[in-house]
C-alpha cells in the first residue's frame, strides 16, 4: 500500500527541453514531438532560437496558443540586437570550429552551430532533453552531468556521419568525436529508418535496445482532412505529379532536375507541381529549363503550404514523384519527410531505388522505384501510372490503408515515450 501511494505520486508529468536550431515550424520532428508529449500531459520546453525564414508576426502566430511553451533568442537578424547576437554567436562559433582545426580542444561544443551557445542561458531542471541535430549534442551532454538524472535523447533525424562526410574533413571529424564521446550517456537514439537504426548501432556500437525507429510520418492530426477525403478532382486524362519541398532548388540532391528532365520525356500527358518557397534565381534556372523543354504548359508552381497542411495541400494530386540522389551516405540511409506526406494524402509514389526509402515502398506496397539518376527509367515509370489506371488506383488504395493503420507519428512515438516515461517514474521512486 505504501509503495502504491508512493508510486501514485510519480505519477506527476515529466518536465521536458526540445533543442532546435531553427524554427520550429519547418522542423516537423520537433513539432510533433512537442505535440505529442504536451498532449500526454507533460510540461514541454522548446527552444527555438533562430527564425529568419518566417516574419516575427508568423511566427508568434504560429507558436501562440501552443500546449507548449517556446523560448527564442531571436537571432532572426530583424533587429539591432539580433543582429548583434547573431555576429557575436558566429564569431565565437568560427573562433571554436578555427581552434578545433587545430586540435585545440576549446570550445569543442560550440564549433558548429551559433544556436547551440544560447544552452548556457536556460535556466531550470528537465526530466528528459531532446535534440534532432548532431550540432547540440556535446552541448546537451554537457548540461546531463551538470543535471544528473536528466535522460538524453538523440534523434538522428539524419545519417549526420554520412552528411558531412566528404564536405568538410574537419567538420565531419567533429561529429564524430560529438557521436563516440557521448554513444555511453546517450539513453536513446531515435532512427528514422529501420537501415539507419542498424548504421547506427554499428558505428556507435550502441545495443539495439536503446534504438529506436520513428518514422516522419505525420501527427494523425494532420491527416484528418485526407481520412476522410480520396480525391475531390474529376478524372481526367492528365496524370497529375506533385513534389514539395521547403526550399525549391533546381540542382541539388533532392533531384528536382531530374523530374522536370523526366516530364519531358514521358509518352502520357503528365503534368508536375512544384511546391514550396521560390528562390528567385533558381525558378529562373527552371524556367529557362522549361523553355528550351518546350513544357512551359506541363510545369507548375504551386505557393508553399502551412507546414501543418501539407497533408490537406497535396489531396488533389495522383502521384507523389522524389528524385533523391545518394550524393551522400545519408540519402542512402534515411527517408525524405515528403514520401509519408504523399502516403498520407493517399498517394501513389515514384520514388528512386534508395534502401531507407525503399523499405517503406515494400513494406506498404504503395509505389514503383526507379534506378537513381536515371531519367529514361522515371519517365517510363511515369507512362505506366499513367497507362495502368487500375494499378495506380491499387497503388492509392494502399497508401490510404497504410496511413489509416500503420503509418502515423502517434504509432511509432508511442513506445519510445512509454519508455522514457517508464525510465523518469523508476528514477524518481529510486530518489
Amino acid at each position: 500500500m505504501a509503495l502504491a501511494l508512493v508510486y501514485a505520486k510519480t505519477q506527476h508529468n515529466m518536465n521536458i527541453l526540445l533543442l532546435g536550431a531553427y524554427e520550429i515550424c519547418f522542423n516537423p520532428r520537433l513539432l510533433k514531438a512537442a505535440e505529442y508529449f504536451a498532449a500526454k500531459g507533460h510540461a514541454v520546453t522548446v527552444y527555438s532560437p533562430f527564425y529568419g525564414n518566417l516574419s516575427k508576426v508568423a511566427y508568434n502566430n504560429f507558436t501562440s496558443g501552443r500546449q507548449w511553451k517556446i523560448i527564442t533568442k531571436d537571432l532572426s537578424k530583424s533587429t539591432l540586437g539580433s543582429y548583434l547576437r547573431w555576429a557575436v554567436y558566429s564569431i565565437v562559433c568560427k573562433l571554436c570550429m578555427f581552434l578545433w582545426r587545430k586540435r585545440i580542444p576549446f570550445g569543442f561544443e560550440y564549433a558548429l552551430n551559433r544556436s547551440v551557445l544560447g544552452i548556457n542561458f536556460l535556466k531550470g531542471e528537465y526530466d528528459v532533453i531532446l535534440i534532432n541535430l548532431v550540432d547540440y549534442l556535446p552541448a546537451a551532454l554537457s548540461y546531463k552531468k551538470r543535471n544528473t538524472g536528466t535522460l538524453l535523447v538523440y534523434d538522428s533525424q539524419e545519417y549526420f556521419r554520412g552528411q558531412y562526410r566528404g564536405s568538410d574533413v574537419d567538420q565531419f571529424e567533429w561529429v564524430v568525436k560529438a557521436e563516440d564521446s557521448a554513444c555511453k550517456d546517450i539513453d536513446m537514439i531515435l532512427a528514422t529508418t529501420s537501415v539507419m537504426k542498424s548504421k547506427l548501432c554499428e558505428v556507435m556500437q550502441i545495443c539495439p535496445s536503446r534504438v529506436f525507429r520513428v518514422r516522419n510520418a505525420p501527427a494523425t492530426s494532420s491527416t484528418n482532412t485526407s481520412l476522410k477525403t480520396v480525391s475531390s478532382r474529376p478524372e481526367t486524362n492528365t496524370l497529375r505529379l506533385v513534389w514539395h519541398g521547403f526550399k525549391i532548388y533546381y540542382k541539388n540532391c533532392r533531384g528536382l532536375y531530374l523530374l522536370i528532365e523526366a516530364v519531358a520525356q514521358t509518352k502520357c500527358h503528365a503534368e508536375l507541381f512544384i511546391q514550396g518557397y521560390q528562390v528567385d534565381k533558381e525558378t529562373e534556372k527552371i524556367r529557362e529549363r522549361m523553355r528550351s523543354l518546350q513544357i512551359e504548359d506541363r510545369i507548375h508552381f504551386v505557393p508553399p503550404a502551412n507546414p501543418e497542411k501539407l497533408v490537406e495541400s497535396l489531396l488533389n494530386y495522383d502521384v507523389g514523384v522524389l528524385g533523391e540522389l545518394p550524393e551522400q551516405e545519408n540519402q542512402l540511409l534515411t527517408s525524405s519527410n515528403k514520401l509519408f506526406e504523399y502516403v498520407a494524402a493517399g498517394l501513389g509514389v515514384i520514388a528512386p531505388n534508395l534502401p531507407g526509402i525503399v523499405e517503406t515502398i515494400d513494406e506498404f506496397n504503395c509505389g514503383i522505384v526507379y534506378s537513381p539518376g536515371d531519367v529514361a527509367n522515371l519517365a517510363k515509370c511515369i507512362d505506366q501510372l499513367a497507362s495502368d489506371h487500375n494499378h495506380l488506383c491499387s497503388l492509392k488504395t494502399n497508401s490510404r490503408k497504410a496511413r489509416c493503420d500503420n503509418l502515423s507519428w502517434e504509432r511509432d512515438f508511442a513506445h519510445p515515450c512509454n519508455m522514457l516515461e517508464n525510465m523518469v517514474r523508476r528514477k524518481q521512486l529510486k530518489d
